[in-house]
């Protein structure tokens, strides 16, 4: 509660609108020397720093988390939905995008897992192991979506159908803390680092 702080909430995202996002605009604010974090002109780069790890790691884990509910989705349609006097469980390429969100869900859970596991030891690879995994899941998570629409047909562009936000919300997680172009440079320049 200082004077010359300015919060405005931002109204008609594409996704994650159950959160309170808002800019939040400075304008002559003073803070007490207390309330420094970091060095004097350093804190920011060390604030972003840390903030950005934990930011990609949570946000792997719910791209884990939204790819699981488009599966758990896909899965149910596919039980019940006939088309053309048959379920369409049976058709190879619904098998296939429930095979292939099946294994990646997989493997986008391994690497948040390990992700995690180098954190709590404090591990100088766990930046590059957090990117790995956000890049990775979120990717997943879109891929996933939008083989959950495809399944669903034409009721998979309904609002009705969870699906459909599901799709939404999967697109901002290929965007926030970093988006899947950026990340894929940085996974890169730490490989051409270490690697040989």
């Amino acid at each position: 509660d200082r004077t010359g702080i300015t919060r405005t909430d931002l109204k008609g995202l594409l996704g994650n609108r159950a959160s309170h996002i808002a800019e939040i605009e400075f304008e002559n604010v003073i803070i007490p020397k207390e309330n420094l974090l970091g060095s004097l002109d350093y804190g920011m780069n060390k604030t972003v720093s840390v903030a950005l790890d934990i930011g990609r790691y949570n946000t792997a884990w719910a791209g884990v988390a939204l790819a699981q509910a488009c599966l758990e989705e896909m899965v149910s349609y596919a039980r019940t939905r006939s088309q053309f006097g048959k379920k369409i469980r049976t058709y190879q390429l619904i098998q296939k995008m429930i095979g292939d969100a099946y294994t990646n869900i997989h493997a986008a859970k391994a690497l948040a897992l390990k992700a995690g596991e180098l954190r709590k030891k404090n591990d100088p690879n766990y930046a590059n192991e957090t990117t790995m995994a956000k890049y990775f899941s979120s990717r997943i998570a879109m891929q996933v979506a939008g083989d959950a629409v495809q399944i669903h047909g034409g009721n998979g562009y309904y609002s009705n159908f969870p699906v459909e936000r599901y799709f939404r919300e999967a697109k901002a997680l290929e965007i926030i803390e970093g988006t899947s172009q950026v990340l894929v440079q940085i996974i890169a320049k730490h490989a051409l680092m270490n690697i040989g």
